[in-house]
């Protein structure tokens, strides 16, 4: 099966795994068109452990599964037991492959990631708290591992802009902390990482820039 048709397959699928979620299901169905997770998946290793820190409602771990078959595992991990709730609704009876876990991040046990994505989650914690985020990198990914950051650039402007009214919409209670991506770019490579820019936005109002981040050296 040639890739394209494993993503129309999956996107079947995942269809089928939100339809009875109420507004997670609405939400998903509008995530999925605003970003680009499959280019985001295509990035990842095609086998190993992969860890979705932020995940939400499991939109991202569930297609890196169903996109890697019984080659991968997946943990999703977010502090919204609410979120959680939804994701663990997803998954599939006797799949023990994927896996949503309620912790933070700082503290959660995990096996060492092959893997590691943050898709649109930094920007809704603190300033502090994203480093703090940050640095658990390290001490998470196996040695070649690789890291995929999804956040927003700030231009164009009016792509910005949208992107802005966008999460008022969807999160009118979150405090928005956004970095310019240089900061993000600056802040891997202190912790030991080769970083690789992607912008995929074309087609879409949402300005997304892809961080991928790979181990050139022990951090310190």
């Amino acid at each position: 099966m040639s890739r394209e048709e494993t993503i129309i397959r999956a996107r079947a699928e995942l269809r089928a795994l939100y339809r009875d979620l109420g507004y997670g299901s609405f939400y998903c169905a509008v995530r999925e068109a605003l970003c680009p997770f499959f280019f985001i998946e295509e990035h990842l290793p095609r086998t190993g452990t992969i860890v979705d820190i932020g995940c939400g409602y499991g939109l991202m771990a569930n297609i890196i599964r169903l996109m890697g078959g019984d080659e991968r595992t997946v943990f999703g991990v977010d502090l919204s037991a609410y979120r959680i709730g939804k994701a663990q609704a997803t998954v599939r009876a006797g799949d023990s492959r994927l896996q949503f876990i309620c912790s933070d991040i700082r503290t959660a046990q995990l096996p060492p990631a092959d893997g590691v994505t943050m898709i649109d989650f930094l920007h809704h914690i603190p300033f502090a708290l994203q480093e703090e985020v940050l640095a658990q990198l390290p001490r998470i990914l196996a040695p070649d591992g690789v890291v995929v950051i999804k956040e927003f650039a700030d231009r164009p402007r009016w792509k910005y802009w949208a992107t802005l009214f966008f999460e008022a919409v969807f999160y009118p209670n979150d405090k928005l902390t956004y970095r310019p991506v240089p900061e993000w770019q600056a802040m891997l490579e202190k912790l030991g990482f080769a970083v690789t820019l992607h912008e995929e936005h074309r087609g879409s109002f949402v300005p997304s820039v892809m961080l991928i981040a790979t181990r050139t050296r022990v951090a310190g």
